[in-house]
């Protein structure tokens, strides 16, 4: 039979044992935690990024409504917002033809043309480094003929 004096070293190294082991799934719950936060963190900053590229592309488009010429020329300029980001919008001509499309009476070479234009609203945010490009199909139909395209 054991007596108690040879057992006195057990409890001590069981009880060391599992502080360890409880330490151990401290910091590795407390890893997983940063690591979500950084995620969580990364997901909000792209998702304002997206949508300040969205509110500038709409705050474009509303400064420009009916200044839309065959060339491009007559537009209000690329928007850099305040935004709590850098966000600039950059119109591209697609294509420009003759309006002879559905509601026109299907006439070609009524003297109005179809304008089809590319908004590139572009937000990156200068502390976190985040960035997102939205692309939004902008028409009008403005007076002149295909010549002029």
């Amino acid at each position: 039979m054991k007596t108690h004096h040879q057992q006195q070293g057990v409890v001590l190294i069981t009880s060391l044992v599992a502080l360890v082991l409880l330490t151990l799934i401290a910091i590795s719950t407390l890893k997983t935690s940063v690591m979500e936060l950084k995620i969580g963190g990364a997901h909000h900053i792209a998702l304002r990024n997206l949508s300040n590229a969205e509110a500038a592309i709409q705050q474009f488009m509303n400064a420009n409504r009916n200044n839309y010429t065959h060339d491009g020329t007559a537009f209000v300029g690329t928007t850099t917002g305040s935004y709590g980001a850098d966000v600039t919008v950059t119109p591209r001509k697609i294509s420009c033809h003759d309006n002879c499309g559905e509601g026109t009476g299907n006439s070609c070479g009524n003297e109005t043309l179809a304008l089809v234009f590319d908004l590139a609203g572009d937000a990156e945010d200068p502390v976190f480094a985040g960035r997102a490009v939205v692309h939004q199909g902008a028409s009008a139909t403005v007076a002149g003929n295909v010549s002029g395209c």
